[in-house]
């Protein structure tokens, strides 16, 4: 069950990522929360800079996001209350989260198809 901070971040995305990530989550195999949904643009900056001009791993690649307009959402998978990295996981929660979103009519694209791998990253197509 998404917690309360899962469900006001999803309150603050595209109605069709909330409809996907609200029905995958009844149903799916591994527990997930919703990690990142909108972020303004001073938050993507932040984000922008980590791992260039400030200490840390590089977590996103341009500043040019989809969640500066609500239409990206990250997911974290959580067991026993720790949160999972196993790209194995994310791999079988994607199967999961694109056959509801394909069931619904909801064209999401996944970033764990990219180039670039970013597993926990759903973004609406269009």
């Amino acid at each position: 069950m998404f917690t309360a901070t899962s469900r006001n971040r999803l309150l603050r995305v595209h109605a069709d990522l909330q409809r996907l990530m609200n029905e995958a989550e009844k149903t799916s195999p591994i527990p997930f929360q919703i990690a990142q949904g909108l972020r303004t643009i001073a938050e993507q900056r932040e984000l922008y800079a980590q791992g260039r001009t400030k200490p840390g791993k590089i977590v996103t690649w341009k500043m040019q996001s989809k969640h500066l307009t609500g239409d990206a959402v990250d997911v974290a998978i959580i067991i026993g209350g720790k949160y999972i990295v196993n790209p194995v996981q994310y791999d079988l929660l994607a199967k999961h989260i694109l056959a509801t979103a394909a069931r619904l009519g909801i064209a999401v694209t996944w970033g764990g198809e990219w180039k670039r791998k970013d597993r926990p990253h759903y973004e609406r197509k269009g």
